[in-house]
């Protein structure tokens, strides 16, 4: 837990959300690692579906509003 996010992974989501679009849009993409409230609408925006945030959610005052900001974002 607590992992950095590679600021390059915003061009490969992009990347594998075309594919996916191709190939398969019923397929969800789910990224682990660094998933913060700073970074969630991003990821939403370049195709993320689901996002994993333990150390945001869990090392937060209040981890239920955490999650409700994340997906409001």
């Amino acid at each position: 837990g607590g992992q950095k996010f590679i600021e390059e992974s915003f061009d490969r989501l992009r990347e594998l959300k075309l594919l996916v679009n191709e190939l398969n849009p019923s397929c969800l993409i789910q990224v682990d690692g660094g998933v913060s409230i700073q970074n969630a609408k991003k990821l939403f925006d370049y195709g993320a579906n689901v996002l994993v945030a333990g150390s945001a959610v869990f090392s937060a005052p209040d981890p239920e509003a955490m999650i409700r900001d994340m997906l409001r974002v």
